[in-house]
């Protein structure tokens, strides 16, 4: 039921309640029966890796394509007990491309392919299918983002919260947040610049304009869904070049509560 005649979510996000977040990421590969798992890694520009030994035959993460000779980029050295990791630094994958590396014992190889460092800006309009993340999945690919997380709920928890992350883009966007669902009235209601939510119906305004990111805010943390009315809530994230809408990507999640 709703708890008072103003709207929770209404209230909660007019007061700003925002916090920023990090959402670069420690991506892992396992070392097992003499291969690495999964041989081809696709990670986002400034994300780290993590190898495990998880055989007890000595292994390595060398980077280069001619076993064993390495090109100097990591080199994990003996990883020679089961359980074992070596994570690279935060530096070793800032631009994008291809790295090939192997193990300098055996010779089983793994590829790092790493996106490009921004997204490009959208030449279309294109809508992706909705999707479910406890936390934003950052990608230089749009259609392989996830940049919306709705926290614990997503895997059945009890408390939600709306975390956004974008990459950097390729040029200057604007930024659109939408929400609706029981606690927000009949409208969908768009967020504006102010941090107020406005009805979508009274016109279409950014939340951030002419930003290129990245982003990483989170809005209404650690909620409890027992404060908001039970019904099921639609998040909308749009970003399209700065000053248009013609061209745009949209992505959508949902929760039930």
């Amino acid at each position: 039921m709703k708890k008072s005649a103003v709207p929770f979510l209404l209230t909660v996000i007019f007061f700003g309640v925002f916090a920023t977040a990090s959402f670069s990421a420690i991506v892992s590969v396992t070392i097992q029966n003499f291969a690495y798992h999964p041989q081809t890694l696709i990670i986002n520009a400034g994300d780290q890796v993590m190898w495990t030994n998880e055989d007890f035959a000595i292994h390595t993460t060398t980077s280069g394509a001619n076993c064993p000779t390495p090109d100097g980029r990591w080199d994990s050295g003996d990883l020679g007990a089961h359980g074992l990791t070596y994570t690279t630094p935060p530096t070793t994958f800032l631009s994008p491309g291809t790295y090939p590396y192997f193990c300098s014992v055996h010779c089983e190889t793994g590829v790092i392919i790493v996106n490009p460092a921004a997204i490009p800006l959208p030449t279309g309009q294109q809508i992706f299918p909705p999707f479910s993340a406890v936390s934003p999945f950052l990608s230089t690919v749009p259609s392989q983002a996830e940049p919306i997380g709705i926290g614990s709920i997503a895997a059945g928890g009890n408390t939600f919260n709306v975390q956004i992350g974008l990459a950097q883009a390729s040029g200057p966007i604007d930024v659109y947040f939408a929400l609706s669902g029981p606690e927000l009235g009949p409208d969908t209601m768009i967020l504006t610049s102010a941090g107020t939510l406005q009805p979508l119906s009274a016109g279409l305004v950014p939340w951030m304009s002419a930003v290129t990111g990245p982003i990483s805010i989170t809005l209404l943390p650690d909620t409890p869904t027992s404060i908001v009315e039970p019904g099921t809530y639609t998040l909308y994230l749009a970003m399209a070049p700065h000053g248009s809408m013609s061209s745009y990507y949209l992505w959508i999640t949902n929760f039930t509560i």
